[in-house]
């Protein structure tokens, strides 16, 4: 019962879960993995010299 109770819970707030992460309008996700897509204007994409990537756990 706890089980079924916590899917149901789940379905129902997936929607607004969904609605929090979301891209800022000026970026575009065709395939709608929160991963923002290459633009398609070449005069839109920048040659970073150093891409940096960092954790943050908290």
């Amino acid at each position: 019962m706890k089980k079924l109770l916590f899917m149901a819970g789940i379905a129902l707030l997936a929607p607004l879960a969904a609605q929090a992460f979301t891209l800022d309008a000026r970026y575009q996700d065709k395939d709608g993995d929160l991963i923002a897509d290459i633009p398609s204007d070449k005069a839109k994409q920048i040659d970073p010299s150093t891409l940096i990537f960092a954790l943050y756990a908290g």
